[in-house]
């Protein structure tokens, strides 16, 4: 029976692309992970969606993701599922090479809307802000 050690979120900084089983990690994108133990020793999950996770050993973490320290201004789901204005639905935004205080668009994967973001981001620990404006 495994433990759970700890929960942090994690930065993707080099995309495993299938290596060791690591299958749709996506470069610059974050994930919530665990690190756990078990009688064979520890492993980390990886959630690549809130049910769905992928396993691997702390060295092969090591290679791929960094733990992300210091305190967020909104959760990841929010941070990187903004809400669409329209249907209230959260849309998944990669957030890799936004610059802080612009307005980005983004479409609704579920009606399909287009609407715009303000992205903030804040290098100091890692703080992420989304602020949402609707197209009218």
């Amino acid at each position: 029976m495994s433990k759970i050690i700890k929960e942090q979120e994690c930065l993707c900084y080099y995309e495993p692309r299938g290596d060791h089983s690591l299958e749709g990690f996506q470069r610059d994108e974050i994930y919530k992970s665990q690190l756990c133990v078990d009688n064979i020793g520890e492993y980390y999950r990886i959630y690549l969606h809130d049910t769905y996770y992928e396993i691997c050993g702390t060295n092969i973490y090591k290679k791929y993701f960094k733990p992300i320290k210091g305190e967020k201004t909104m959760s990841e789901e929010k941070a990187h599922n903004p809400k669409c204005p329209y249907c209230a639905e959260r849309t998944r935004v990669h957030i890799g090479n936004k610059v802080k205080g612009t307005t980005y668009l983004a479409e609704c994967q579920f009606c399909s809307k287009t609407f715009a973001y303000k992205f903030e981001y804040t290098v100091q620990f890692t703080t992420y802000n989304l602020v949402l404006h609707a197209n009218r």
